[in-house]
């Protein structure tokens, strides 16, 4: 025990002692102002720090010293910086000279030293600070890879010379701008892989040939090109929200066609409704019986909902309750996000099932909202409890409509609109009203719409409809005179411009006016319609289910568009649609909501795509455009009955005969391209023999 060493030892030692040693230990303890006498065990044997190199411990010290005391570790650390050891800041009565000596006592313990890397640079280390990975030009591992190591890795060199060609070229640029965009050997690695693995990831099947295209586009690729390309990436993998001061312009749609030939295409793009009642299309009105049952079950139910968000049973008060509250429940915790259902893959049977995640939170889901509303709100999708609240009505006839020519300001060859939604203790109401003809995309309509109920939630998220708007929104003028076109100060580039302004002018949006009423906003769309005019939009049925229409001539999109997962119910989003086929980002305001005049545009132009789709097919078939009709492939038959021409173009006829009958004068009793004998059909199959066999 008198051997120790150990400055702070938790064993007893036996009582070895240096009188010339002792009064340097009572001393600096006499000095403490702030003791406690020692209670329970003798002075004499209380343990003491060892001093230095002789066997000694504590002596028969002055039992009228009073000890400090005792606390879990005294005397070794500073009390401004507890990692800071020295001599400093220990006592003269607590260190000895060859304590002082020791290399654990100099030694500096916090921060780490500083120490230099093989090039010579300093670095230092950091605990819990990961490093970062540095990646080769390796090929990532993909789940199913599209071909072999060796393949990937020679094209994945490849497309790394011709990038790195194109950055080396910023990096010799004297501009600050270009040096801005001039990327690291490291980061110029990893876009290379990013490219190659998404490649690989998203079309194994023609894997080799989009990474040709690919190369072969950055070998030919200008500087200006390479810019544009990395200020796209720049803005991208900006973690900061951007906000849009005015409207990007976009690619102007050129489908081949005039306005009115365009009109010419729509009756083929009709939806049919037969069996969409089971999808939520409410094809006609519900009768009056119906509605009955279905007040009558609202009031057996003492207007008991269940939220739309949480899923909570409340209470609904239309007439306000005691206290002035609508609903009862308190508040409403909820995700305001959609479901994100990972991709089912291989490997999860080894490392696990991928639960679902909310995209508003990125929690998964189960867990609790992240959004906290002050009441809760429901929904109705019942056809009978809908027209209980408003009756659903046909479009009626409209003669002073009828006497107007197609294309007139009046009278748009179609339609294009959609509705914004909130919630009042009536469910969920119209609040906005857009319009749009169709295809010039001028808007004809744009009003707020005043719901019967008390509202309960503005729905602002989605709907882009805030209180103050309402409150402050000015009564409608109905037959008003359209606004004047605004004046252009100067041309626009030829390539681009907003769609429905081709002037390229942007002017700031006018305060929208209000109607009273869901009843009026219907009005105000019928001044526009006839039962057989064309009526555009994106899942449409929610918009006539909101506004109360059944319409006979309804164009959908989510038809045009349809899933790859499969028939209706599945869908795709209209976001989804503009972004894959148009190139254009629509609903990114965020908290702000959705602007349904641009969800309208972005909808018309879905159509307008899928019709120069179909005329660019048409026009291979053999189909023309004369004195606005649409000609199918004209057949003749020589003196041996053979059919020339574009007869053995059987398919496409079949499809496009539909066509023809629905196209004013186009299906003739004397066309032979609207109408087959029998006979014509004998022939035809006749002359596709002998060329076959002439083959």
């Amino acid at each position: 025990g008198g051997r120790c060493r150990v400055p702070n030892c938790i064993f007893s030692h036996p009582k070895v002692v240096k009188a010339d040693e002792s009064q340097k230990l009572v001393a600096p303890m006499a000095t403490n102002t702030t003791v406690e006498p020692t209670r329970g065990v003798d002075s004499s044997m209380r343990k003491r720090r060892k001093l230095d190199d002789g066997a000694f411990t504590v002596s028969q010290v002055n039992t009228n010293v009073l000890s400090p005391p005792t606390t879990a570790f005294t005397g070794a650390l500073n009390a401004h910086n507890p990692r800071k050891l020295g001599a400093e800041s220990l006592g003269a009565a607590n260190t000895s000279p060859a304590a002082q000596d020791l290399q654990s006592v100099k030694r500096q313990v916090s921060p780490p030293s500083p120490r230099a890397n093989k090039r010579g640079q300093l670095q230092t280390e950091h605990a819990g600070e990961k490093r970062a990975v540095v990646e080769t030009l390796n090929p990532r591992l993909v789940p199913n890879p599209p071909v072999g190591h060796g393949t990937r890795l020679v094209y994945l060199v490849k497309l790394h010379e011709f990038m790195a060609a194109l950055n080396n070229k910023l990096c010799k640029s004297e501009d600050p701008e270009d040096t801005a965009l001039c990327v690291t050997h490291a980061d110029l690695i990893k876009m290379s892989l990013d490219e190659e693995e998404k490649l690989a990831r998203g079309n194994p099947q023609v894997y080799s040939n989009l990474i040709r295209l690919r190369m072969v586009a950055y070998k030919k690729m200008q500087p200006d090109e390479w810019r544009l390309h990395r200020r796209q990436q720049i803005a991208s993998n900006s973690t900061i929200p951007q906000v849009p001061t005015k409207p990007s312009p976009t690619l102007v749609l050129d489908t081949g066609l005039s306005p009115a030939d365009e009109l010419l295409f729509l009756p083929s793009l009709v939806t049919k409704q037969e069996g969409l009642d089971s999808h939520g299309y409410i094809t006609s009105p519900p009768t009056s019986a119906e509605i009955g049952s279905a007040r009558a079950g609202v009031e057996m139910s003492a207007n008991w909902e269940a939220c739309e968000r949480c899923q909570t049973r409340f209470q609904v008060f239309p007439d306000r309750r005691e206290d002035g509250a609508l609903t009862s429940g308190g508040k409403c915790t909820y995700h305001h996000g959609k479901r994100i259902r990972p991709t089912r893959e291989k490997a999860d049977a080894i490392k696990g099932h991928v639960e679902p995640t909310w995209d508003c939170c990125n929690e998964p889901v189960g867990t609790a909202g992240c959004t906290v509303a002050e009441t809760h709100v429901f929904k109705i999708s019942d056809r009978k409890r809908l027209a209980a609240v408003m009756p659903f009505e046909w479009t009626p006839e409209n003669p002073v409509l009828e006497a107007l020519p197609i294309g007139d300001s009046r009278r748009p060859g179609a339609v294009t609109f959609d509705c914004e939604m909130c919630y009042t203790v009536r469910g969920f109401e119209l609040v906005r009203l857009t319009a749009v003809a169709w295809p010039t995309g001028e808007p004809i309509i744009d009003v707020l719409v005043r719901p019967l109920g008390a509202v309960i939630d503005l729905n602002s998220r989605f709907s882009g409809v805030f209180p103050e708007q309402l409150a402050g929104a000015l009564p409608h003028i109905f037959d008003a005179p359209p606004p004047p076109p605004p004046v252009t100060a100067s041309p626009p580039p030829p390539a681009f411009a907003p769609y429905g302004n081709p002037s390229g002018t942007i002017t700031p949006p006018a305060p929208l006016r209000i109607v009273e009423s869901p009843q009026a906003a219907r009005k105000l769309l019928w001044s526009f319609l006839t039962p057989s005019t064309p009526l555009i939009g994106h899942a449409i049925e929610n918009d006539l289910n909101t506004i109360r229409i059944c319409h006979p001539t309804i164009i959908d999109t989510i038809i045009l568009y349809p899933s790859p997962k499969g028939p209706l119910p599945m869908r795709l989003g209209l976001r989804y649609l503009a972004k894959r086929e148009l190139d254009r980002d629509i609903q990114t305001a965020g908290a702000a909501g959705h602007n349904s005049l641009e969800d309208a545009r972005a909808t018309g132009d879905l159509v307008r795509l899928r019709i120069g789709r179909d005329w660019k097919r048409m026009k291979t078939e053999g189909w023309t455009i004369t004195d606005g009709k649409l000609c199918g492939p004209q057949t003749t038959h020589d003196s041996k009955g053979a059919v020339a021409g574009e007869a053995r173009r059987g398919k496409g006829r079949k499809r496009w005969r539909t066509l023809l009958f629905a196209t004013d004068g186009a299906g003739d009793d004397d066309d032979d391209t609207a109408s087959e004998t029998e006979e014509d059909k004998e022939k035809r199959g006749a002359a596709e023999g002998g060329l076959q066999g002439q083959e």
